[in-house]
């Protein structure tokens, strides 16, 4: 385990992680984090400190539940897709007659 040293918004935030690629995760997100939250301050001039934050929450929420719904339906997409080339199939396929 090893203790790694992020900053956002000048706020020092100390954390533990466990491998190089778990320490490139979080300073990835760092990164992305105060990224976001300039471009914030240059959409929308003259709110709080606060109010970006808040913003900058909400999308992130938005962005993660709409991810979420993606990868959960992805499996169910797959499968109408298979069954729908499978009639396409059947549909195409002569039938013998007696």
């Amino acid at each position: 385990m090893q203790t790694i040293r992020l900053i956002i918004e000048h706020e020092t935030i100390p954390l533990n992680v466990a491998s190089p690629e778990e320490e490139k995760l979080y300073r990835d997100a760092s990164l992305h984090i105060q990224q976001h939250l300039q471009s914030l301050r240059e959409r929308f001039t003259g709110l709080s400190k606060q109010t970006y934050y808040v913003m900058a929450m909400i999308e992130n929420e938005v962005v993660t539940k709409q991810e979420r719904e993606r990868l959960s339906a992805e499996p169910l997409m797959q499968l109408v897709s298979d069954l729908n080339q499978e009639i396409e199939a059947a549909l195409h396929t002569p039938t013998t007659q007696q």
